[in-house]
């Protein structure tokens, strides 16, 4: 254990002394505006204009727990865990690495400003002597846990010497992992290393368990913890409450159940599914109510994607949903316009997807025909009949659903993806499979709980 100690200090060192000399070169090509160097100092820079990055010693506290993840699907997987720390009055750092979480850290903050800290990780501007650039000055908790696999040296040698260091959901899967000749992952020497560096290592799921136990990593492997059900499971039972309830219950009352069809975080390679007959037929027909709720929801990609299911149905009519749809002004004309002309609603509105699934039969999840399938586990818990492409191979959502013997449907052709949704006739996961799953999650984020409070 010692001799794991001084190697993580001699690499922390190193590193350290590497990016310090590197410092003035970053800050140099951030001034020439070179691309992303210019956007991650821009990002991380803020850390000295927002309240909630300065550190609790400044005012005389302590932290109980760091939380480390890099994107939004990470911090929802641990949010609950945060809200039970807080709601016994423990103090919490979040450190996070990505852009795309940095609304709804900074949204958290706000809602408890004495008992957060936030900080994004500073990378291209890590400076030791710097408190809001180096988190070892910044953190000042004595326990952490991270999520996934963002292994920075600089995370790792500030875990390695808190009294418990956990990493959450962790996977043998990578895009770079190595498989043996029985098709499971090998764990590279440096993997391992890293990995000893934790007092417990909670699989993401039972292979990923078998993997890690038969590595013999030298620490504490934890089977599955499912938090994130939990979360997704409060949010859509909550959707009554929503600000926009009202007039998304209306459009989606207009057709049956079992009529209607999610495309959720649809990609514009994926589709060729609009390139369908019997589709186009039965939207104008009535008998089929499609929602299509794309990846990227910006403006110039909203455009791009009109004009090619134009391209591809151009007699398939278009209702686009967004925010100022959803007014009282505006809400009566829109309801009535695609009432008497049956069409394709493209909605652009924010954060309501994972609320709105309980109200789908079949679901069609993007991303399974380029980088990676997106979130199943959202549909999962909703009930819904589940579809996608074939690049599953990274997600630990695929394996935790197969494994709860609840099939999803892979579809290789996107040009299939209609017709295979029609046939399937298969029911939806039942209600009180899912409800017995939540509740064993909640149990097991209580053991978790019992962990970081001792």
């Amino acid at each position: 254990m010692y001799l794991y100690t001084i190697c993580m200090l001699l690499i922390f060192l190193i590193q350290a002394i590497l990016r310090i000399v590197a410092y003035p070169f970053f800050l140099f090509f951030y001034l020439l505006r070179i691309g992303p160097f210019y956007r991650r100092v821009s990002f991380e820079s803020k850390n000295y204009l927002d309240e909630g990055t300065r550190a609790f010693s400044r005012v005389g506290k302590k932290a109980h727990c760091l939380f480390h993840f890099s994107s939004e699907g990470e911090f929802e997987q641990i949010r609950p865990i945060i809200d039970e720390l807080i709601s016994h009055g423990k103090n919490v750092e979040l450190l996070f690495t990505s852009p795309s979480v940095e609304h709804k850290v900074v949204e958290y903050y706000q809602a408890h400003r004495e008992r957060v800290r936030y900080l994004r990780l500073p990378l291209i501007t890590y400076f030791p002597l710097l408190k809001r650039q180096n988190i070892i000055a910044w953190s000042s908790a004595s326990k952490m846990m991270m999520v996934r696999y963002d292994f920075f040296p600089e995370l790792i040698y500030l875990g390695s010497k808190m009294s418990e260091f956990i990493l959450f959901s962790a996977t043998s899967k990578s895009s770079k992992a190595r498989f043996n000749k029985d098709g499971k992952p090998i764990i590279s020497w440096i993997k391992k290393f890293i990995y000893a560096q934790f007092s417990e290592v909670i699989a993401a799921t039972i292979e990923d368990q078998k993997v890690f136990e038969s590595a013999q990593l030298g620490t504490q492997i934890v089977a599955p913890i499912e938090l994130r059900m939990l979360q997704i499971n409060s949010r859509q039972k909550s959707f009554r409450k929503h600000k926009h309830y009202e007039f998304l219950s209306q459009i989606l009352g207009l057709y049956l159940y079992q009529d209607r069809i999610c495309l959720a975080q649809m990609w514009i390679n994926e589709f060729t599914f609009f390139n369908d007959t019997n589709l186009l037929n039965d939207i104008a027909d009535k008998k089929k109510f499609v929602f299509l709720a794309p990846h990227l929801l910006k403006e110039d990609k909203v455009e791009e994607m009109l004009s090619e299911i134009k391209k591809l149905s151009p007699k398939l009519k278009i209702h686009i949903l967004d925010e100022s749809k959803l007014t009282l002004e505006s809400f009566q004309s829109f309801l009535k316009e695609i009432t008497m002309s049956p069409g394709l609603i493209l909605c652009t509105v924010k954060g309501i997807l994972c609320e709105i699934y309980p109200y789908f039969h079949k679901v069609y999840v993007g991303g399974g025909h380029g980088k990676g399938v997106h979130s199943l586990l959202e549909p999962f818990v909703a009930g819904s009949r589940i579809f996608c492409g074939p690049n599953i191979h990274r997600s630990t959502e695929y394996d935790m659903i197969i494994s709860s013997n609840f099939n999803i449907k892979i579809i290789e052709d996107c040009h299939e993806i209609y017709h295979i949704m029609s046939q399937e006739n298969e029911d939806s996961m039942k209600p009180e499979v899912i409800s017995a799953m939540i509740e064993e999650s909640e149990l097991a984020k209580r053991k978790l709980i019992n962990l970081l409070t001792k």
